[in-house]
């Protein structure tokens, strides 16, 4: 669910007196995986480590994929949301661990971000040329999702109703970045790496502090320009809005579309939690949204459009990430 973010890869707006890029190693590798495009650049690593790197990320995120795509009925994931209902049925512990984790998501943000909302994305129709159901017909689909939906115990998973099955689209990109981001961390890179990836809009940057990576976050309304940049030398950021999926994005708590307000981005050490904070912040709304995530610590920035024009608001802990902050001033952050 993640906003276009591109990546300014030249090395503007970096400190005076650093490496020049051209005596960088550059390595770079693409792929289509998880439905969207993997980018992969890696800087100041020897050509043999970067490709070994590369390729290793690559075969992670599709590793990942295998284990989480709900479009594959054969995907472990997919499995499970065909298993018979009322009876329990084995979960494999590294997507038992991650389901537990969208749960507690769940909870934290009261319903905003929920992956057991299969049944109202049937009723929508999402994956598919989409429709509006009728009141009974959300209703049931409503009845079918949420924490009643499919429970996760000692036990393994348990399925409420044949209707009930979980989407993984909140947090997948996060679960397969992370994943990436462990291999990184088990190589023998070097401190004055730079390795940058971009899951279809979700990008994941490593870098020495004096020299991170610029990201720009889009306009809601227009993904090829620029609203807002970002700094990033050791985290995710992960945009969540209607620039891209109209709305398509359902608030799981009442079983409805998300009106296409704006956008919202997380940057977070981690790429899963960046992954689930921005779809459930974007659920919540510019309002309650920003102020659940001052109080939360959540370094985020909310893009609220206003016709055409972006009113912009941003969390205390999103100030280190902004480069450029948006030229606008700021509105009040009290509600």
């Amino acid at each position: 669910m993640s906003l276009t973010l591109w990546v300014v890869l030249a090395l503007q707006h970096l400190a005076a007196g650093l490496l020049s890029p051209s005596l960088m190693p550059r390595v770079e590798r693409e792929a289509w995986l998880m439905g969207t495009r993997f980018h992969v650049v890696i800087e100041g690593v020897d050509r043999a480590t970067a490709d070994r790197l590369g390729e290793s990320m690559l075969r992670e995120v599709e590793r990942i994929d295998a284990l989480l795509n709900t479009w594959d009925p054969s995907t472990p994931l997919g499995r499970l949301n065909q298993a018979p209902p009322s009876s329990w049925t084995d979960v494999d512990g590294e997507l038992a661990a991650l389901l537990r984790e969208s749960s507690g998501w769940a909870d934290a943000t009261s319903g905003a971000f929920d992956t057991r909302i299969g049944a109202l994305i049937d009723a929508w129709d999402l994956r598919g040329s989409g429709r509006s159901p009728q009141a009974g017909e959300l209703a049931a689909a409503l009845a079918a999702s949420g924490p009643n939906a499919v429970e996760l115990g000692e036990r393994g998973l348990m399925r409420s109703s044949g209707a009930a099955w979980m989407d993984s689209g909140g947090f997948g990109k996060g679960a397969a970045l992370r994943a990436a981001r462990r291999l990184m961390d088990e190589s023998p890179v070097p401190s004055e790496a730079r390795v940058l990836l971009d899951l279809g809009g979700q990008v994941l940057a490593f870098a020495p502090f004096a020299s991170p990576w610029i990201v720009d976050v889009a306009h809601p309304l227009r993904r090829f320009e620029s609203a807002a940049t970002l700094s990033v030398h050791d985290g995710s950021a992960s945009t969540s809005g209607s620039s891209e999926r109209g709305r398509h994005i359902l608030d799981p708590r009442s079983g409805l579309p998300v009106d296409p307000w704006g956008s919202v981005t997380v940057v977070d050490a981690d790429a899963y939690t960046a992954d689930a904070l921005s779809t459930a912040l974007y659920v919540m709304g510019p309002r309650t949204g920003i102020a659940w995530a001052e109080q939360a610590g959540v370094a985020a920035l909310f893009l609220e459009l206003d016709g055409e024009t972006v009113r912009p608001a941003w969390t205390s802990a999103m100030e280190p990430w902004l480069l450029e902050p948006p030229a606008s001033p700021q509105p009040d952050k009290e509600r």
